[in-house]
This record gives structure tokens, C-alpha cells and sequence, in this order.
């Protein structure tokens, strides 16, 4: 929950391989995630999916990577509420369009992580789904209530907003 994948390299030509996330066989959930920049020379740029794998991604932007997604027939991605370059069919409320980050990965130099930040007008603004944040089990913004939807976003900002919630992990 609430993380950002951003200039990673997976170098190795010889195996398949991702360049942020590869998963062969297990069934992690992503909540609220930013992918960008991210590269492999021989595989996904941003999630790799192998073997006997169920992801479960809600409220992710996966864009600018040398690839988004890459799976082979034996995993699953269960894939909503996402902003995805090139789409993603079988994915549901999916976006395919420009997130405006404040500054793109690479910008700078090879190794600049970027600002991945939501511009005013972003498509990523309020579409997310409010329902898919975990509980706040930890307290982080220490009211006391561990029982309300996680309140803030990577950078410790509030996570709902008018009641909308954006895509990523900002």
C-alpha cells in the first residue's frame, strides 16, 4: 500500500525478468502503487507475472515503463480501478492516458526517480476506489482510530479527499 516503483533496471538478457515487481507463485495485493520508469531488457518493465501467480492491484499507475505488464498463461492479474499505458483488457475501470506527473522519471538524468505527483487535471484524480484501502491498523495519522479506510498517502498527505480518492501512490 502506498508505493512508489520508479527507475528500477532488470539487466539480464538471458532470463525473463521485471525491471519493479516479478511474481512467480504467490498471490500478493497492491493498493495504491506507482510504477514508472522502469525497465528490463527481457521481460515487463513494471510487473512481471510467472508461474501459479494471482496479483490483486486496485488504484495503480503503471506508465512510462519500458513495458507495463507482462504475463504468462498460468497467472492471473485481477487488475481495477488503474491507470495502465496501452490499457489492460479484462481489467475493470481501466484508464489509458497521460497520469501529467509532475515530472516524468528520467527527466533529469538516467537515474532521476521523478516527481510522480497528480497534476491539476491528471485522468488519475478521483478514480479510485475508496472501498479497496486496508484498515489503519497502525494509527498513522494518530487519531485513535484504527478501524477507518488508511487516511494518508505515501507522502503522509490525506488519501480521500472530498470523498475521491486518486490513483497511485500519492
Amino acid at each position: 500500500v502506498n508505493v512508489v516503483f520508479a527507475n528500477n533496471r532488470a539487466l539480464n538478457t538471458a532470463d525473463a525478468g521485471a525491471g519493479a515487481l516479478q511474481n512467480n507463485g504467490s498471490s500478493p495485493t497492491l493498493i495504491s502503487a506507482t510504477f514508472s520508469g522502469n525497465t528490463a531488457a527481457n521481460g515487463a518493465g513494471a510487473l512481471g507475472l510467472s508461474g501459479n501467480t494471482t496479483l490483486t492491484a486496485r488504484n495503480v499507475v503503471l506508465w512510462g515503463n519500458s513495458s507495463e505488464i507482462v504475463a504468462n498463461s498460468s497467472a492471473t492479474l485481477d487488475l481495477a480501478n488503474a491507470l495502465v499505458q496501452g490499457g489492460y483488457p479484462g481489467g475493470t475501470a481501466i484508464l489509458d492516458a497521460d497520469p501529467l506527473f509532475v515530472r516524468a522519471p528520467g527527466t533529469i538524468g538516467a537515474d532521476d526517480a521523478g516527481d510522480l505527483r497528480l497534476q491539476t487535471g491528471s485522468p488519475a484524480l478521483g478514480s479510485g476506489d475508496a472501498t479497496a484501502l486496508p484498515t489503519d491498523t497502525y494509527d498513522l495519522d494518530g487519531d485513535g482510530n484504527t478501524t477507518e479506510p488508511l487516511p494518508l498517502d505515501v507522502l503522509r498527505m490525506p488519501r480521500v479527499s472530498d470523498g475521491a480518492l486518486d490513483l497511485g501512490a500519492y
